[in-house]
């Protein structure tokens, strides 16, 4: 018996799901079942999914596939995440739904370095004005008279 888990990081929504995640996958395991599991190890922050912490340590056989890094080449352990092509802030949140909504609002994901990957404060200028825009163009903001 063969159980295939991809994007484990998700569970750490919660914490209540990634303990429930990590005991369900022990059980299958003790009875025999072989788990194959994909998901990050960092966040865009550079701080570390505990679960994924977790399940690594607890594996019996463990294959590490770093990609490289889009800015040159080294290997990209960590995940720049890119709102319009600029580098999120840290108070961006941690985990972004997959709707259409995000699509919209230009946020993507880049393999990084240690030295390619951005890490700021806060939105720089370009993301701000594309902001106001965005919330202009879909009536959030109202006129002052």
């Amino acid at each position: 018996q063969n159980l295939f888990f991809d994007e484990v990081h998700f569970w750490e929504i919660k914490p209540k799901w990634a303990v429930e995640f990590l005991r369900i996958v022990l059980d299958f395991n003790a009875a025999g079942c072989n788990i194959y599991w994909a998901g990050l190890q960092f966040d865009f922050r550079r701080e570390p999914f505990r679960l994924t912490g977790e399940l690594m340590n607890r594996s019996h056989r463990l294959m590490h596939l770093i990609p490289p890094c889009r800015q040159c080449g080294q290997l990209g352990v960590f995940p720049q995440r890119l709102i319009f092509g600029q580098p999120a802030w840290v108070g961006h949140p941690r985990f972004v739904p997959d709707t259409d909504e995000y699509h919209n609002m230009g946020i993507t994901y880049e393999a990084r370095c240690r030295c390619c990957h951005v890490l700021t404060s806060k939105p720089n200028e370009h993301l701000r004005a594309i902001f106001r825009s965005l919330k202009r163009s879909n009536g959030t903001t109202r006129r002052r008279r």
